[in-house]
């Protein structure tokens, strides 16, 4: 094991997979102090960078993974004998390595990539009487639509629906936020409210400048989590 102090102060746990590991695995009991314990959903990285957001059941105190796990299981071909070391980065991300029973880190398989253009779902996204496309496939969470306002990086806000925001505990929150980029980086941002509670994002102009998004571009807005601090991925 490398000795990287950055890498060592980071909380980690392992967990060998027993019999029905794919339906029945949780996080330990002692483990839990270091979240808060009221999560919806995780991030799971592997050593490739691929993400996984998995949903979380709390049940008798254990928190179970649920919905998306048995993808990650099956798309890096875990066998029983197999164990995984879980490091916890913080905002509910955890970045997972695999071992085989030899305690050999195993090889991840390569999963097939598809075009965005050509595998993805495209939506129509309607926005102000205009009908624009957008690679977005829906996959079970919350998620909202507008299209870039010229004025929200000269404010340094971008608004988010308000209605979304009700619907989804976005309003009434002064809190740390996180936006996930199409190539899966994490961008620190702030969920702020304006006059009358309406929700924005604050700081959404160094990330739209990055990415390079320009006004009049569709943008949809999907909600991983939105607990303490929220986390939603941006498509373009």
């Amino acid at each position: 094991m490398a000795n990287n102090s950055s890498n060592l102060m980071k909380p980690h746990f392992f967990q060998p997979l027993k019999p029905g590991f794919q339906s029945n695995f949780s996080i330990p009991k002692a483990f839990q102090r270091h979240l808060r314990g009221d999560e919806k959903y995780l991030m799971l990285r592997d050593k490739r960078h691929g993400v996984w957001y998995v949903k979380v059941s709390h049940e008798k105190g254990k928190m179970h993974m649920k919905d998306g796990w048995k993808k990650f299981c099956e798309e890096h071909d875990l066998q029983v004998g197999d164990f995984l070391v879980f490091k916890y980065n913080g905002n509910l991300i955890f970045d997972v390595l695999i071992f085989d029973p030899n305690a050999s880190e195993r090889t991840i398989p390569r999963i097939p990539t598809v075009s965005r253009a050509a595998g993805a779902k495209i939506e129509g996204i309607s926005d102000g009487g205009s009908v624009a496309k957008v690679v977005f496939k829906p996959r079970g969470f919350p998620y909202c639509h507008t299209s870039v306002k010229p004025y929200w990086r000269k404010v340094g806000g971008m608004p988010i629906p308000v209605k979304f925001g009700r619907e989804n505990d976005l309003s009434n929150k002064w809190c740390e936020m996180i936006l996930i980029d199409q190539k899966e980086k994490s961008w620190p941002v702030t969920l702020k409210q304006s006059y009358g509670n309406h929700p924005y994002i604050g700081g959404w102009g160094a990330f739209e400048q990055s990415n390079g998004l320009k006004a009049g571009d569709s943008i949809v807005f999907e909600l991983i989590n939105s607990g303490k601090i929220p986390i939603m991925k941006v498509y373009w």
